[in-house]
């Protein structure tokens, strides 16, 4: 296990590892806390006759749920609940577990022997037991609250001692319910709406009952969307669900959703299915699909299956279960948010909450028959899939090598997330001569491990996943699809990383390699202390200093102290100037010791074989300012990217202000300005924008992302990049008039941008590119594109061969390649700093932290 205490994952990481390798004891004591909630008893109140109102008259509260499912367990020997944790706003999070008494009373034995299944627990399985795992997911976007509503009617079914058809389902089937995955989402919209509405509902469309207002109740806390986060793990709710899935790692895996319209959407998916999608669990979608139909048809309610809804992107909640080994769906009820209590069609039809909940129930309860029904071969069919990945696993690639070149950090954090999810490491062979390709070049080449590489081995139960994450090149069997195309890890976190055919097996713990650090005597006195910039974590740790009020100094040139090299960027503690810090030198140590850096302590400020400690290239940086702008016109999404990176990534203040609040906002209280992208008229143009000039040109440092770049043309002095286009005679050549109207779609996807990833050439003697590798790879989502800066420094360039993996158009790629992504435009004394790509994508997008940290932090 690695460990290390440099980011939040790390502590879920080292939660699950203690829960799954917990001793006995202490798994029947475990056991024993789930079912502590397990009482016999007859009195299971219906919702309605809990809550006060029949499930569809209202949009229920998140704690008034919590409560009916807390009695439901009180009451139900078929019930047993746990909490899991909190929200980011602190409300819980919880599962229940359904079964028959006699499984809820083994429910350790149920887990356990799931785990043998698949080689992640000790010992071999019980091939009596065949108990089937299906796990329902709820209302991961808070504003989806039909699903919510149905959870209920649905976990009071299956309780229900009344209800004869569910109780033969449950002898053989364990179901796990999640009845709310984003409680603040959830919260938010049902807080929203049961203030707008009146006495009757408003079926028109346009009444405001079926606007909701920004920031939406689909996303969390944070302004994100959950349901790409699954693999990624960002937020805080996903960490602690992965946490509890992988102690359980079920065989059915449902996520209910609701979409725009009002038909409904299940099983099967769409194309394109992932490479590594097994035809067991295509098969089985299609029988989950047929049971659907068939309730569907008995009541006439419309749906359809197999369109829209893919299975590529690995972060869904649908695939990322199926690339361990369950069969993981979406399911998609029309209505969603603009929906309300009910709303007139296009039809003419009334289509209301009550309608939409009966087909989450409908669905939940279809999806335990056929689950039952199935039973034994669902869980041999499970048992098969590992038994494959760790025996013969199906993947071009059997071995990934890591390396750190000297940059332990990003390797770690990469690890990190990868050993959340039981993906299994260790170190190399100290030397083997083969043939791997390589990640930064693009080729096959020979190449030597050594003992300090970490190799991911294909033979291991997390194969499948594993591979996804890290296969080099993304297979895309059909351009129409939902999401990003390319993900790959050493890509994100900037790991040097090589992929051969040739399997080798792990020989070391990782730990020897990736807590191995130089270390460097501390001289008495010390004059300052150095500490060499190259990774996210030391812009934590320059982050922490400036929040423990240490005045701190940043290089501009390179460095040679003593023996070691330290480059453009680093911070130096110099002992004047500080006096005001109690206990220096403990002080600093204290912290370098937290953060993990080693310091290069030098006992004079001369320094024969470069620029000298106080040299003019070694300048004082104050503690930026930071302000960033919320509202209706920006992006809620990206702004919730940058305010979780700074609250809980960089760990340093970020003031957000409202755009209609600008008129009062002094500038000059701020030294650092970020724009999301949205629209900022007001902000840009008139008075406004001209006092923004004068903020700029005074010092002040503007960071503009995405389609901000276009709009910023009305401040004096600032140059907008041209927009490149296709060439007009190359498309015309390409345009066919007679082109056929049903291929439209597919031809749209021509000119489209799925999410690839593209090499940037990176400026690294720039303060924008301190502490980056020369070749950056981006992910790029957006089909804009600008010519290079003619006034400014194009600090990142997508150069002429800079695509790398997943699906770009044809008429885009040219336009691309050879673009500005990152650029500087001085003005007057300040700064303004284009980022045509989004280095903080969804808060994954590892690599593209520290440059975001340096628009941040570094004098410029």
């Amino acid at each position: 296990m690695i460990r290390t205490r440099f980011t939040t994952i790390a502590s879920v990481a080292l939660t699950l590892v203690m829960l799954i390798s917990m001793q006995p004891a202490v798994q029947a004591q475990t056991a024993a806390t789930a079912r502590a909630s397990v009482q016999t008893a007859s009195g299971v109140q219906s919702p309605a006759e809990f809550l006060g109102y029949e499930l569809g008259e209202r949009f229920t509260f998140h704690h008034r749920m919590v409560a009916y499912f807390e009695h439901v367990a009180a009451n139900s020997d078929y019930i047993a609940l746990e909490h899991y944790g909190t929200s980011t706003e602190g409300r819980p999070l919880m599962v229940v577990y359904i079964s028959a008494p006699e499984n809820l009373n083994r429910l350790e034995d149920i887990r356990v022997n799931n785990l043998r299944r698949t080689g992640l627990a000790e010992g071999d399985p019980d091939p009596a037991d065949q108990t089937a795992i299906l796990w329902m997911s709820y209302n991961i976007h808070g504003n989806e609250a039909a699903s919510i509503e149905g959870s209920m009617q649905t976990v009071y079914e299956l309780a229900n001692p009344a209800n004869r058809d569910t109780k033969p389902w449950l002898e053989n089937t364990l179901v796990i319910m999640d009845p709310s995955l984003n409680p603040d989402g959830t919260e938010r919209y049902a807080v929203w709406f049961n203030q707008v509405v009146g006495r009757h509902f408003d079926p028109h469309p346009l009444s405001r009952e079926h606007r909701e207002p920004s920031p939406n109740g689909r996303l969390n806390h944070y302004h994100f969307d959950m349901n790409r986060d699954w693999a990624w793990q960002t937020q805080r709710e996903s960490q602690l669900r992965n946490a509890i899935y992988q102690r359980w790692l079920p065989h059915v895996h449902a996520d209910f959703h609701e979409m725009g319209g009002y038909r409904y959407f299940f099983a099967p998916a769409a194309n394109p299915f992932h490479t590594s999608i097994t035809d067991w669990q295509k098969e089985f979608q299609t029988t989950i699909g047929e049971n659907h139909a068939r309730h569907f048809d008995a009541v006439n309610h419309l749906y359809y299956t197999g369109e829209v809804f893919d299975l590529f992107y690995p972060s869904y909640g649908d695939t990322w279960p199926t690339f361990q080994g369950a069969i993981g769906m979406t399911y998609e009820q029309g209505g969603s948010w603009g929906a309300g209590l009910a709303v007139t069609t296009p039809e003419d039809h009334l289509h209301t909450l009550e309608h939409r909940l009966g087909n989450q129930h409908r669905v939940g309860m279809s999806t335990v028959e056929v689950v039952s029904r199935n039973h034994d071969r669902v869980a041999a069919e499970f048992q098969r899939y590992f038994d494959t990945s760790r025996n013969d696993p199906q993947t071009t690639y059997k071995t990934y090598i890591l390396r750190h070149d000297g940059n332990r950090d990003n390797l770690r954090a990469m690890l990190e997330l990868l050993e959340a999810q039981q993906v299994q490491f260790g170190t190399a062979p100290a030397r083997r001569n083969l043939r791997a390709f390589n990640y930064q070049t693009g080729a096959t080449e020979a190449i030597s491990t050594t003992g300090e590489d970490i190799i991911v081995s294909m033979y291991q139960p997390k194969s499948v996943l594993a591979n996804v994450l890290l296969e080099p090149r993304t297979t895309v069997v059909d351009s129409l699809t939902y999401d990003i195309t390319a993900w790959s890890l050493p890509y994100v976190y900037g790991v040097t990383a090589f992929a051969t055919t040739e399997r080798l097996n792990p020989e070391g713990d990782a730990d020897a390699v990736l807590n191995t650090a130089p270390q460097q005597a501390v001289t008495d006195p010390v004059y300052a202390y150095i500490f060499p910039w190259q990774s996210f974590e030391d812009a934590r740790f320059l982050a922490r200093l400036h929040r423990e009020e240490f005045r701190v100094r940043l290089t501009s040139e390179p460095m040679q102290v003593g023996a070691s090299d330290v480059p453009r960027g680093s911070i130096v503690i110099t002992r004047h100037n500080n006096d005001h810090i109690d206990g220096f030198d403990d002080a600093v140590q204290a912290l370098s010791a937290e953060y993990g850096r080693t310091p290069i302590a030098t006992g004079t400020g001369l320094n024969p074989a470069s620029i000298d400690v106080s040299s003019e290239s070694v300048a004082f940086a104050r503690a930026p300012r930071v302000v960033m702008f919320t509202g209706e016109d920006v992006s809620g999404m990206n702004m919730g990217e940058v305010w979780h990176f700074f609250d809980w990534q960089l760990e340093y203040p970020i003031t957000l202000v409202d755009m209609d609040r600008v008129g009062q906002l002094n500038f000059f209280d701020f030294d650092v300005m970020v724009l999301p992208a949205g629209r900022y008229n007001s902000l840009l143009t008139g008075t406004t924008g001209d006092r923004v000039s004068d903020w700029l040109s005074r010092g002040g440092r503007l960071i503009v992302l995405e389609n901000v770049i276009t709009q910023i043309g009305s401040l004096r002095g600032v140059d907008v990049p041209e927009a490149k286009s296709p060439d007009e005679e190359e498309v015309d050549a390409m345009d066919d008039r007679l082109r056929v109207f049903g291929d439209r779609r597919r031809e749209g996807m021509s000119s489209s941008l799925a999410g690839g990833i593209f090499r940037t050439h990176i400026d690294v003697t720039h303060p924008l590119g301190f502490g980056m590798p020369e070749t950056y790879f981006s992910l790029k989502r957006r089909t804009d594109a600008f010519e290079y800066l003619n006034r400014g420094w194009n600090v990142g360039h997508i150069p002429a061969d800079g695509f790398t993996s997943g699906f770009v158009g044809y008429k885009v790629k040219p336009v691309v390649e050879e673009s500005l992504n990152f650029g500087v435009i001085n003005v007057g004394r300040g700064q303004v700093i284009l980022m045509v790509d989004n280095p903080l994508f969804r808060g994954f997008w590892y690599s593209g932290r520290l440059l975001f940290s340096n628009a941040v932090l570094q004098n410029m």
